[in-house]
């Protein structure tokens, strides 16, 4: 993402400025992030660098691109996702197949 620089420090901001994470859910999901697969990586960098998701790499009839649209997930839980369905598809799928829970108040 322009303005960046693609380290912890710069994910950890991005994550937390732009797309609201709080602090500790950033500080974690900046850690899985750059230790993720690297074809997911890669991918992960191009987005970083064009804001556009890629339609690669795929796994599990899955990309960055499909994973956000079809599961509402912002660039950077669509990533974690991919590499979840590269290193356990099993359970990954049977998470994305069911779906999670929202909570109504009021």
């Amino acid at each position: 993402m322009s303005g960046y620089e693609f380290t912890e420090a710069g994910l950890t901001e991005l994550l937390t400025t732009k797309l609201d994470y709080a602090p500790a859910d950033a500080a974690r999901v900046t850690a899985e992030l750059l230790v993720m697969q690297p074809p997911i990586r890669a991918a992960f960098m191009e987005w970083w660098k064009s804001g556009t998701l890629p339609d690669h790499p795929a796994y599990e009839g899955f990309n960055p691109a499909t994973l956000a649209v079809q599961h509402g997930l912002n660039p950077p839980a669509a990533f974690l996702t991919l590499d979840w369905l590269a290193t356990d598809p099993q359970t990954a799928r049977k998470a994305l197949s069911e779906g999670y829970d929202t909570i109504v108040t009021g």
